[in-house]
């Protein structure tokens, strides 16, 4: 006897809350549901929803595709700050060069 798959859910943008609108929605657990689908288990960080369904294959890799520009996004953020907070570090260290404010016993 054949397994029976759920339907799948119309196509969605699953990175948008449905209650909120958030656009940070993440993936808990995602399952095979089939040959052409995926249980996906999401929640909502912003409003604490949580949520399942079935998507299909499709559906999930546009989702993976937005998690994938999200996290390209916080990374390019990362390394901005990075290079601003070592920007910053470096122009306190001149001024205190220029200062004669570090002494050997310093280091």
């Amino acid at each position: 006897m054949a397994r029976e798959h759920p339907p799948t859910k119309p196509h969605q943008d699953l990175h948008v809350c449905l209650e909120c609108s958030s656009d940070l929605v993440h993936p808990v657990q995602r399952e095979e549901s089939g040959p052409e689908n995926w249980s996906v288990l999401l929640h909502c960080p912003n409003c604490d929803i949580s949520r399942e369904g079935v998507f299909s294959k499709q559906t999930v890799e546009a989702f993976e595709e937005e998690l994938d520009r999200g996290a390209d996004a916080l990374i390019h953020d990362y390394k901005r700050l990075m290079r601003a907070n070592m920007a910053e570090e470096i122009e306190r260290f001149v001024g205190a060069l220029n200062a004669d404010a570090i002494l050997p016993e310093d280091f």
